[in-house]
């Protein structure tokens, strides 16, 4: 029931969608990079599994940033989708899918986890 918000990007295909407990952004091109901790996370966690036959990294936590909205709980994934030629590396980045799901819940982990093994690559 996750329903297509306003949100364009600039440099990459960028796409959100909510519904009334997760919000899903994804964000496809060559500027993403792995979540990386600013200090104000709690129960930082990285593991890396397979995603549609390639490696992803999986990054949770919860952001406490969001003062008097409450905590949200973050799922987080990186997946390298079309690698740099070698020998091009300074020339050129990878192409990139990131993915968040943003929850006020962590039982929403299991719904993430889902959402990012539907995802199947060409």
């Amino acid at each position: 029931d996750l329903k297509k918000t306003d949100v364009s990007g600039i440099d990459s295909c960028v796409a959100q969608f909510a519904n009334n407990g997760i919000t899903l952004y994804l964000d496809y091109g060559v500027y993403g990079g792995l979540a990386t901790a600013r200090g104000s996370e709690l129960e930082w966690k990285r593991e890396t599994l397979s995603i549609g036959g390639r490696d992803a990294q999986l990054t949770t936590f919860v952001d406490t940033t969001h003062g008097n909205s409450g905590l949200k709980y973050i799922a987080s994934l990186y997946v390298v989708v079309k690698p740099v030629e070698p020998g091009r590396e300074r020339e050129w980045r990878p192409t990139t899918l990131m993915m968040s799901v943003i929850s006020d819940r962590r039982t929403n982990r299991d719904a993430a986890l889902a959402i990012f093994r539907s995802i199947r690559f060409e």
